[in-house]
């Protein structure tokens, strides 16, 4: 029974049930996975159709979550449906909110954006200079993503409260150092 579970490919058995092709149809999987990603003019990777194969399975790693998003995007997936496969499938959680590439994402699957919108805004906010406000928590940034109405707003919320990727935790990082220099003591 554990054994069995060990066995299985739960983001292929995820993929194979979003289709509605035979998880054993491994070929065709790969193709329609590969004209979704086609359509919306996202590059199908190695890393993606070795996902497919069975023969890596999707990273948990901050620098691979493009990947998992992208995938979603290829799928046409709304922003609920990408929880549920983030969550069950790519086994990971969603959209950590103060990080400004997964609120992009987030803000551009919310809203139903191309996949141009989400490299333009990933372009702008390379530029953004490094924030790190301690003061405001992720709940609330995800919520205020929710409520913002146009792609100027976004950006300048995204701007103003979201990290980028080297700063990211940043927050959980000097909690836990303070903590072990208390249990040092």
């Amino acid at each position: 029974p554990i054994d069995d579970l060990s066995e299985r490919n739960i983001f292929l058995e995820g993929v194979s049930s979003y289709l509605g092709i035979d998880v054993a149809d491994i070929d065709a999987i790969v193709f329609e996975t590969e004209a979704r990603y086609s359509n919306k003019g996202i590059e199908f990777t190695k890393t993606i159709r070795q996902w497919l194969q069975g023969k890596k399975k999707p990273s948990q790693s901050q620098a691979y979550r493009h990947n998992c998003y992208n995938f979603c995007i290829a799928l046409d997936m709304d922003i609920n449906k990408t929880f549920e496969f983030m969550f069950k499938h790519f086994q990971i959680m969603p959209f950590y909110y103060k990080n400004r590439t997964d609120a992009i994402y987030f803000y551009c699957i919310l809203n139903n954006k191309c996949y141009d919108t989400i490299v333009k805004m990933h372009n702008i906010a390379n530029n953004f200079p490094a924030t790190n406000d301690e003061t405001v928590d992720t709940k609330y940034i995800g919520n205020k993503i929710y409520e913002i109405e146009n792609d100027e707003e976004f950006l300048d919320y995204l701007k103003n409260y979201c990290y980028d990727d080297e700063h990211q935790f940043a927050t959980a990082r000097r909690i836990i150092l303070e903590l072990l220099d208390k249990c040092k003591e």
